[in-house]
């Protein structure tokens, strides 16, 4: 149908006051009151799902052999070269719409929405795209019933409701398809981003948040733990693609796997976050350890985290359980990378530096520590993050960035061994070495405590670079050269002009550049 005549059609209807709104490949008009939520903030949430999706079916491609693809791809059960998607929030379909325009080899997308109004309105829609209902078909249902209803029906469904998914995902889980993909997002952050609302938390999501430097990453593990915990009540076990904290909401991609022996394993993928009150470090201790083999049951946990901190001698809050697996998929991230690199959308600039960052995080390191939380615990003055990498590469250790914070690092060094490198720190500063004894230093103090060590790690700390050396004797380059580092991405704040949802500027986005010759002591 023209778009001519769906305009006519729309003012015999009685629809007054819209606007159009063109995205990628899609048009679409919605209503000017916004009787029909959309929010134009989350153009690279769709932008990154329609990339998500098509790399998650190149690689079931190539575990079933499709198209003369290798056979070595995440294990799966999808039986559809064309997957069938569903949409479980529909309002105006501008998702759905891109989805079936914009992903190759796509089956039917089915948008779903509880409003009448907006089941019409999605109609018009995808007759305005060229939408027949083999592709595109509308579907006006409550979307747990309708999940509940379609059993193993969907390869492909996304949550994006706004505020908490938690009540969609036991029948997400029901009717995604053996080896399907969820794509969840959660913008309820205040509930999982701190301490505040622990009881909320409790109820939604089975675990418990804290009010903590890494809370953006204890958010993505207490959804993760979420899934988890519903899937293998089904015999189901998750693999997550990617997890990400961006702007304001957590963005999880996971492939839903048939295991029989899921919920014999689902204690050993959760942990308890321990921090400390006083220095904040951070202490995390699994529900069970994996079973020694398969067939039996994991062993009864031992508990390794005391009453006290051994730092500071100060208690401990206690958080989770959450998810302590890895946060994404390194095949997954690589072929994500090179569809961005082919692809003209709006946000690619964005897209390819958090893929470029999240597949060089340290993947069996959970939680991150900003050099803020650090220097402040020893009233040391800041200090550039390539000296804390430095540092803790000469002592043997790895490190990487994170995704989630601009100025933090994830590595794999023991408490004890970070307090020495700040202890170090403090020495070195010309302004700890010439200041009274204060308040700061008083007997009985979190910094007296953490001052008063000895530096035990074997080597003492060293924050120049040490050269690496090879078998032969030859110096190739400085150890902490390999530490990863790129862009650290970061939407502009505010709200998008006219919209009144949280979230960044449609039009504008920052590029943050982590450069190792840069200084970023004094990064927010």
């Amino acid at each position: 149908m023209p778009a001519a005549q769906a305009g006519q059609e729309e003012k015999a209807k009685g629809v007054s006051a819209t606007r159009t709104i063109t995205e990628g490949a899609a048009t679409v008009v919605v209503p000017e009151r916004n009787q029909v939520f959309f929010n134009p903030a989350q153009v690279f949430n769709r932008d990154l799902s329609i990339l998500a999706i098509s790399a998650w079916r190149d690689l079931v491609d190539e575990a079933q052999g499709i198209d003369g693809a290798g056979q070595d791809g995440p294990e799966s059960a999808h039986k559809h070269a064309r997957p069938r998607i569903l949409e479980a929030f529909g309002a105006s379909g501008l998702r759905s719409i891109r989805y079936a325009k914009e992903i190759a080899h796509v089956g039917q997308v089915v948008c779903n929405d509880v409003d009448a109004n907006a089941v019409q309105i999605m109609e018009r829609n995808a007759v305005r795209n060229g939408l027949d209902a083999t592709r595109f078909l509308a579907n006006r249902g409550d979307a747990k019933q309708f999940m509940y209803q379609s059993p193993n029906t969907f390869d492909v469904i996304d949550l994006d409701p706004y505020g908490t998914a938690a009540p969609y995902m036991d029948a997400a889980i029901q009717s995604v398809s053996p080896g399907g993909l969820l794509c969840v997002t959660c913008t309820d952050t205040q509930v999982l981003a701190g301490a505040r609302y622990a009881d909320q938390c409790y109820a939604r999501y089975g675990g418990v948040p804290l009010k903590s430097d890494a809370s953006h990453e204890l958010a993505i593990r207490l959804v993760l733990g979420a899934l988890h915990g519903a899937t293998a009540r089904h015999g189901r076990a998750i693999v997550p693609l990617l997890s990400i904290f961006l702007d304001f909401y957590v963005r999880v991609f996971v492939q839903v796997n048939p295991v029989p022996r899921a919920a014999r394993d689902a204690a050993s993928n959760m942990m308890l976050v321990y921090q400390c009150t006083g220095c904040r470090s951070l202490e995390t201790l699994r529900l069970a350890p994996p079973a020694a083999a398969p067939g039996q049951s994991p062993a009864a946990v031992t508990a390794t985290v005391g009453s006290t901190c051994p730092e500071c001698g100060r208690g401990y809050h206690l958080g989770g359980p959450m998810w302590s697996g890895a946060l994404h998929d390194s095949r997954f991230l690589a072929r994500l990378g090179t569809l961005a690199s082919t692809t003209t959308l709006r946000t690619v600039p964005r897209i390819a530096g958090l893929v470029s960052l999240t597949a060089q995080e340290l993947a069996d390191a959970p939680l991150y520590l900003t050099q803020r939380a650090l220097t402040g615990a020893v009233r040391a003055p800041s200090m550039p993050l390539r000296d804390l990498e430095t540092a803790l590469v000469n002592a043997g250790f790895r490190v990487s960035r994170t995704h989630v914070h601009p100025n933090a690092i994830k590595t794999d060094a023991p408490n004890r061994v970070l307090w020495d490198v700040m202890r170090a720190h403090a020495k070195r500063s010309v302004a700890r070495q010439s200041a009274a004894a204060g308040p700061c230093g008083e007997p009985g103090s979190v910094v007296h405590a953490l001052l008063s060590r000895e530096i035990t790690t074997p080597g003492g700390i060293e924050f120049a670079p040490r050269p690496q050396v090879e078998s032969d004797g030859a110096v190739v380059a400085d150890a902490a050269g390999a530490v990863p580092r790129g862009k650290v991405i970061r939407a502009a704040g505010g709200s998008a002009p006219g919209s009144r949802f949280p979230g960044p500027d449609v039009d504008g986005e920052e590029l943050r550049r982590c450069d190792p010759s840069r200084d970023l002591a004094n990064d927010p």
